[in-house]
């Protein structure tokens, strides 16, 4: 679970569209949103992966990778990572030309992995990222990491 306070408001999950099974959205100021989804994956992938895949999945797709870095978030080991690049204002890529930014942290669990994804006009993310840092110290995490899960760097 994650607790977000203002300005960020539950928002309807048919509205969000992920590479997964969304749990929680909210929506905030400038059609800027989070959104909590769980993936599935064939073996258990480590944080550095996530980083290291990711990163250059986003540099591959004309992004720009900001941060990179793995850290703890709820108690376990979890990819750090932030993009921008063009997006239409409410997502990133498509028709858009509005500067954008993406702030992903995933945290892997054994063959599962809980994204918490924030997406907002690259101008707001200054202000929206007090709040979502703040919210992912509220982060709490069930299952359990491999021992290389834990191990990550």
């Amino acid at each position: 679970s994650i607790v977000l306070k203002e300005p960020w408001q539950p928002a309807p999950l048919k509205e969000f569209t992920v590479p997964g099974v969304i749990r929680s959205t909210w929506g905030g100021p400038g059609n800027s949103s989070v959104v909590v989804f769980l993936q599935e994956a064939a073996e258990p992938v480590t944080a550095r992966f996530l980083v290291d895949s990711s990163s250059a999945g986003a540099e591959e797709g004309g992004m720009t990778v900001a941060a990179r870095e793995v850290r703890t978030v709820g108690g376990m080991r979890a990819m750090w990572v932030v993009v921008t690049g063009k997006g239409t204002g409410a997502a990133m890529g498509g028709p858009g030309d509005t500067d954008m930014t993406q702030h992903w942290v995933a945290v892997p669990r054994g063959t599962d992995v809980i994204v918490v994804l924030l997406t907002c006009r690259t101008a707001d993310y200054p202000d929206l990222k007090q709040s979502f840092d703040e919210a992912l110290t509220t982060m709490k995490l069930g299952g359990t990491q491999t021992p290389e899960q834990k191990a990550s760097e």
